[in-house]
């Protein structure tokens, strides 16, 4: 098992513009190496004491532990909720090659 510091960033945005315009930054700022965005998903949550059912879109957000605290921060900047969805998840096994690809992307190491 390759023990890696890749984290996996879940968030939600309420509208694709919103998704997209997040996930380009981060991309583009090496806060990321990957991100996927799924267009279209039922979220049912409580907001304001009521239960809320909107259409969402996912955002699955991979990064490593040296870029977490940062890409936390951009999130919130960017995003256009009072409370944007971050929820951390640890990588704890991938190939190889694909941990130093990652880690080639966020470090500009060639």
């Amino acid at each position: 098992m390759e023990n890696t510091s890749l984290k996996m960033v879940f968030s939600t945005a309420s509208n694709y513009e919103n998704a997209m315009m997040i996930v380009r930054n981060i991309i583009y700022d090496r806060l990321a190496f990957c991100c996927n965005v799924i267009p279209n998903s039922t979220s049912i949550y409580v907001w304001d004491g009521k239960v809320v059912e909107d259409t969402e879109h996912m955002l699955i957000i991979k990064t490593d532990a040296a870029k977490l605290d940062e890409l936390k921060k951009r999130i919130v900047e960017l995003h256009d909720y009072q409370i944007p969805e971050i929820v951390v998840l640890d990588i704890v096994d991938s190939t190889f090659a694909y941990s130093n690809w990652a880690k080639s992307i966020l470090h500009n190491i060639e």
